[in-house]
């Protein structure tokens, strides 16, 4: 009895640990999404991105009228080949606000952040959503 519970303890975790590697795998050029603490690794690479968190986030509320849109920014680990990166995303893209950066031998891109700021609720951490891709 004790050996079968074993087996079956044996079969979920491996289940559990082959699991994630395949659904956090992307292949280059593909879009793909992370949460805040999420990472996804591109496909046969070293190459791995971490969602770490929001550094802030300035743009106008939906409900709100503006004279700017604002900005977002969006901070992520990258490793690789090499020591991991630090890297600061932006919503806006300009050139002191970058959406794509390149970053060991990638181009890392953020084309959007969800949810949209709602006026006068602060977006817990958890709920917020980096659309992306690995070029």
């Amino acid at each position: 009895m004790l050996s079968h519970r074993a087996l079956g303890i044996a079969g979920v975790s491996w289940a559990l640990m082959a699991a994630p590697y395949d659904a956090q795998t992307v292949a280059l050029n593909e879009s793909f999404t992370l949460s805040v603490g999420q990472t996804q690794r591109l496909h046969e690479s070293a190459f791995s991105i971490t969602f770490t968190g929001i550094e802030y986030e300035g743009r106008c509320p939906a409900e709100s009228t503006c004279i700017w849109q604002g900005d977002a920014a969006a901070t992520f680990e990258v490793k690789g080949d090499g020591p991991p990166q630090s890297i600061t995303l932006h919503t806006v893209g300009s050139t002191y606000l970058p959406r794509h950066i390149e970053v060991l031998g990638r181009t890392v891109s953020m084309f959007s952040l969800t949810p949209y700021p709602r006026d006068y609720q602060k977006t817990p951490i958890d709920e917020y959503v980096a659309h992306m891709s690995i070029s």
